[in-house]
């Protein structure tokens, strides 16, 4: 009798043994952003801020909870040594790109909207040119440029776009036109 129960017990074991790969787990991945970044109690610009991930941070992408598109921006849940919130994708080692992102589909956009493919993000200015730099939006961002308005500056091109209330400039050669112009355009380059 007794040795039965042993028995059953080291099959129990072993059985937990084999079990554990067989678990999802959580995708690890690193922080890619020099000045750090944000770690928000849920999606979104608005989301409370908990406290800001450091550059190389280790953080374990959450698999059961889906990524979710808003502000244009790609959000995933993450957990840290220091808590669980929500982060900017396009900041973490393992992001796709931005257009291998299968799912979530980010939401159709009209005319006039923007992605960032700076790989270290876009330096918005207040004015055209190098002037102060107001913050940065990651790369995979989208912006709005409301009036298309486009100037030459300090050798380069600058794009006015929409961030929250303010009107802001970025590099216009680490933006690239997203929506239904950009795709009539990529039809007519096909033939």
């Amino acid at each position: 009798m007794r040795r039965r129960t042993v028995l059953f017990v080291v099959v129990l074991v072993l059985l937990g043994i084999l079990a554990v790969p067989m678990m999802v787990s959580a995708e690890e991945a690193k922080v890619n952003a020099p000045v750090g970044l944000k770690l928000r109690l849920e999606p979104g610009l608005d989301g409370f801020e908990m406290f800001t991930l450091k550059h190389r941070e280790l953080v374990w992408v959450d698999p059961n909870e889906p990524s979710v598109w808003l502000d244009h921006i790609l959000w995933s849940k993450v957990e840290t040594e220091r808590g669980t919130g929500w982060c900017a994708a396009a900041h973490l080692d393992n992001y796709p790109g931005f257009w291998n992102v299968d799912t979530p589909v980010m939401p159709d956009l009209p005319e006039g909207f923007f992605m960032v493919k700076a790989p270290a993000g876009l330096k918005l200015r207040e004015e055209a040119g190098y002037s102060d730099v107001a913050f940065i939006v990651p790369y995979g961002t989208v912006l709005e440029s409301p009036n298309g308005k486009v100037v030459p500056a300090d050798g380069i091109y600058w794009r006015e776009l929409k961030v929250g209330g303010d009107l802001l400039w970025g590099w216009n050669k680490w933006l690239d036109e997203i929506g239904p112009s950009s795709a009539a355009t990529e039809e007519a380059a096909v033939g």
